[in-house]
């Protein structure tokens, strides 16, 4: 193989290689498979504190710690289908957070939802 043809074909080798990364970057991550010891929509899993750390999804850029140890989320039970949520320092409550069974997970919404935030789903 020539010189020339030799470069065109690692050219195109590296640009599949270059645009499936770009794909595979932009692929959401798969979600978790739901734990079968735990009903969809119980609040009891997440009843206590945690520690939580929030990806920045960027190379070279560590996660933030948004809760530790020293300083964590608080949830509370409020009844069988919402929560009380508690950040770090935080001494008031928020609405409470209703709890619904979908995808085979929790789906946290916000009392507040109607004003435009969106929930979560959560597996455990």
């Amino acid at each position: 193989m020539d010189l020339s043809r030799k470069s065109a074909v690692w050219a195109i080798v590296m640009l599949i290689a270059a645009s499936s990364g770009t794909a595979s970057a932009l692929t959401p991550l798969p979600q978790p498979e739901a734990f079968a010891g735990i009903k969809p929509g119980d609040p009891t899993p997440f009843i206590g504190h945690w520690m939580m750390t929030l990806p920045t999804m960027e190379m070279g850029t560590p996660d933030a710690d948004y809760a530790t140890c020293d300083r964590p989320v608080r949830i509370e039970g409020a009844n069988e289908d919402h929560i009380f949520y508690f950040g770090p320092d935080q001494a008031g409550v928020d609405p409470a957070i209703q709890l619904t069974p979908r995808e085979n997970g929790t789906y946290w919404e916000p009392i507040a939802s109607a004003l435009g935030r969106r929930g979560h789903v959560l597996s455990l």
